[in-house]
């Protein structure tokens, strides 16, 4: 038989995302839909907590939780506080994939940790 429970660890993943969609998205949301600016200071507490590193191995900086099933209950978590500043959230991770997937040891460990510290990634431009 299927067991379709969620684990412990994408438990406590989902709700830490839902909380902070709850207590640091929602409210600010319509503010950064009006004005069009990038949530940076969001990024940054989501980064602080690890909603943007999670993903990645932990010999990067990151919180080695390899499971597509765990990122996209975080993803709809955070999507659930507002779909534009998720995609912010996330969205820069998108580079990390094919570094992940196709690149060798010495270009893992110059870029993984870019993305697995309190900046967040966009910021950091041509580093």
């Amino acid at each position: 038989m299927i067991d379709f429970q969620l684990t412990e660890e994408q438990e406590q993943m989902r709700q830490l995302a839902h909380r902070f969609a709850e207590r640091e998205i929602r409210p600010v949301a319509a503010e950064y839909d009006e004005s069009e600016e990038m949530p940076w200071s969001v990024m940054e507490k989501a980064a602080q907590i690890g909603l943007t590193s999670f993903q990645y191995p932990e010999e990067y900086g990151g919180g080695g939780v390899i499971s597509a099933l765990t990122a996209c209950l975080v993803v709809e978590e955070l999507a659930w506080g507002c779909l534009g500043i998720a995609t912010a959230i996330v969205g820069a991770g998108l580079a990390a994939v094919p570094i992940m997937l196709a690149g060798n040891e010495e270009q893992k460990a110059r870029y993984l940790p870019w993305f697995c510290d309190d900046d967040p990634p966009p910021r950091r431009g041509g580093q």
